[in-house]
């Protein structure tokens, strides 16, 4: 079975809008509190770059001479000094580097959220779809059952009250309709889970759409892949700017002394110039070697990341391809076969060549086949959603190329 009708979701309110898979994912990106947080962790990153790669603060000094030192120009009475520290060339440039890629690292972050949210989503998509044709299912059961129990009243005009058969129609009439009633409790229920994952209260009803298909992208997407691959360039640079360690820094600075009874415009003025001392060796080589350190570890951990998904990537591929082909059997053979022998044995049944058990194992296979072929189409999209989180696919995109193109 391909195509099943959806019924309203929303029972005593109108339909107000059909929603597909990509409109309910769009308003999640537009409303869930997650894709917030990871949003300001980007402005916050790119305001942090902006302050990484300048000059420090330059720092004031100031001092009181208790015992004044006494010159031929008079006594110090105190000081004043601004000194100003400058790195080495490349030091600076390598900070805004690392800062560029951490930027990239919240963006890419942001991007696995919303892939996350969209497979939450598209779950709850097909967890409620497949209560809609489960019920449809049952529906259809409830419809066999209640015609049965005419054709077997007819066919017992004499004894209708107390024919076994018709008690065990009837009693399988009342468990049809109790579980339809369940049925929709089960709705309600992943409808508000749909709504907490979106963010926001929705009416409306599922749009009957084509299943979603996988596109041999490969995992180069891949949001975990993508971190793993900064986390590399970061350490990368790391280890250049560890090596700049040896190369000393340069102060400049100006000092004003305020001497006693002096006119302000003979007080000296001292201009200072000053480089740091990176004068232990052992101190600087461990920074680099423990910098070289978690460069190369973050390269084994990119590999085995990347080994991981491809392994996984090939697992749910053929899931999907396994799924496509017991669907094409569902719908092709086994569900039409099921359809002919409940046709058969309905017209052996009315002639009297068949028993009523056996009608009724011929109803119950059709039932169960019909179940089957929903559960197994349920689980080929949710490999499918699993697949487009692994290959890094935002399905909002997809979108917005068709619409381009």
């Amino acid at each position: 079975m391909k195509n099943f009708i959806f019924m309203a979701l929303l029972i005593g309110c109108g339909i107000s809008k059909e929603f597909s898979i990509i409109e309910l994912t769009s308003i999640a990106f537009d409303h869930n509190s997650e894709i917030f947080a990871y949003t300001e962790s980007v402005i916050a990153s790119k305001h942090y770059k902006n302050t990484v790669g300048t000059l420090p603060n330059p720092r004031l000094s100031g001092g009181y001479f208790i015992n004044p030192v006494v010159t031929k120009e008079g006594p110090q009475e105190w000081k004043i000094g601004l000194n100003q520290s400058i790195p080495f060339i490349g030091k600076l440039s390598l900070q805004r580097k690392i800062a560029t890629h951490q930027i990239t690292q919240a963006e890419i972050s942001l991007i696995k959220s919303k892939l996350q949210i969209q497979t939450k989503v598209w779950n709850l998509y097909e967890k409620i779809k497949k209560n809609r044709d489960e019920l449809e299912i049952v529906q259809q059961s409830l419809d066999l059952s209640k015609h049965l129990e005419a054709v077997i009243f007819s066919k017992y005009k004499t004894s209708t009250i107390g024919h076994p058969n018709l008690v065990q129609i009837q009693l399988r009439i009342i468990k049809l309709e109790n579980r339809l009633s369940d049925m929709n409790d089960v709705f309600h229920v992943l409808w508000q889970e749909l709504e907490f994952v979106i963010g926001k209260q929705i009416q409306g009803s599922l749009q009957e759409s084509d299943n979603m298909k996988e596109n041999n992208i490969g995992i180069n997407l891949n949001a975990d892949f993508l971190l793993n691959k900064e986390k590399v360039k970061i350490a990368d640079k790391q280890v250049k700017l560890s090596k700049l360690e040896y190369i000393p820094d340069f102060t400049i600075g100006m000092d004003y002394i305020k001497l006693d009874n002096i006119e302000s415009d003979k007080n000296p003025l001292i201009m200072k110039m000053g480089i740091s001392l990176p004068i232990w060796p052992y101190k600087n080589n461990n920074i680099i070697k423990s910098k070289k350190s978690n460069y190369k570890a973050s390269e084994y951990k990119l590999k085995d990341i990347q080994n991981k998904l491809e392994a996984k990537l090939i697992i749910i591929q053929n899931e999907i391809n396994e799924y496509n082909n017991d669907i094409n059997m569902y719908q092709t053979q086994l569900i039409p076969k099921a359809i002919e022998g409940f046709e058969t044995a309905e017209s052996a049944y009315i002639s009297g060549n068949l028993s009523f058990s056996d009608l009724i194992a011929s109803l119950q296979l059709l039932i169960e086949l019909q179940f089957e072929a929903v559960n197994v189409d349920f689980n080929n999209q949710i490999a499918v959603a699993q697949y487009y989180e692994l290959t890094g696919q935002l399905i909002t995109n997809l979108k917005n190329e068709g619409n381009n193109e």
